[in-house]
């Protein structure tokens, strides 16, 4: 994000990575490539960094797999799980595709491991159909596991259908959701593009609902930071900051200017970059 070296340079220098098998190491990598998903989402070449991603993801995926080897490797099993949430979110069709069947199975009894839950349903709630995606709602409703419930809702935010995003953050602010709970769930709506105009649109809407319900706690600086820090251009940062200035956050006025700094960074890295980028992904 620096500029000290090209994107391009810092793909080629990240994809001598694909051999690594520590988890620290992994986080950091995942971190680079999420933050680079985030703005090349506001290019045409999301396809193209998917398939990167997908190859670049493939041997450590290759070499986990879904199945819990060894209970006591924890970092291990946190490795399974970044590695499933990313290939995921490439829309990598083996991971899509077993993460139904899996879930399917523990819709009729027989449970998907607990450290590879949030995975599944994330992926799942990502390319179901409108049944599986109202199961969702169903298993929310019938268990009595507060954390499960809590798991359930938030994988629902990774949809990238715009009917099924709306539908969620209603119900973020429903009777059946926890007024705690209820701001958790709705910053997982803002993982994708779509989803994340369609939460800023919620949260304009529903701002003295915000105000009233968290005021100066610090849920709604996560509520204002998580959702605002993902755009990327001029336009967005002048419709935050207007926005901000006519309805004030009491207590958060800092969180907004580095929300704004960001929205900045941004727009500036994908002038700069883009190019950069393009060409590397054409290249290979």
């Amino acid at each position: 994000m620096a500029g000290q070296v090209s994107s391009a340079q810092f793909l080629e220098l990240l994809s001598s990575y694909a051999n690594e098998d520590n988890y620290v190491t992994w986080v950091a990598i995942d971190n680079c490539i999420s933050k680079l998903d985030l703005l090349l989402s506001y290019t045409d070449l999301s396809e193209k960094f998917a398939k990167f991603g997908i190859n670049f993801y493939s041997k450590i995926y290759n070499e986990l797999g879904f199945d819990i080897k060894d209970e006591k490797s924890h970092t291990e099993n946190l490795l399974r799980s970044l590695v499933l949430l990313r290939l995921a979110k490439f829309k990598y069709a083996p991971v899509i595709e077993e993460s139904i069947k899996r879930f399917k199975a523990h819709v009729a009894g027989t449970p998907i491991h607990p450290d590879i839950r949030s995975s599944v349903y994330r992926a799942v709630a990502s390319s179901c159909d409108d049944e599986t995606f109202n199961t969702f709602f169903k298993l929310y409703r019938d268990t009595d596991l507060h954390e499960e419930k809590v798991r359930l809702i938030q994988s629902t935010g990774s949809s990238g259908d715009l009917a099924r995003i709306r539908q969620l953050l209603n119900f973020t602010f429903s009777p059946e959701v926890r007024s705690q709970d209820a701001w958790r769930v709705f910053i997982c709506t803002v993982g994708t593009k779509l989803g994340r105009e369609e939460a800023w649109k919620f949260f304009k809407d529903n701002a003295d609902e915000f105000k009233r319900r968290y005021g100066s706690h610090i849920a709604n600086a996560f509520v204002i930071e998580h959702l605002t820090n993902g755009f990327a251009s001029e336009e967005k940062y002048k419709e935050v900051e207007s926005f901000f200035l006519q309805n004030s956050f009491s207590g958060h006025e800092k969180v907004v200017l580095r929300s704004l700094e960001t929205i900045k960074t941004h727009a500036e890295w994908l002038k700069r970059e883009t190019d950069s980028v393009r060409n590397f992904l054409e290249s290979i």
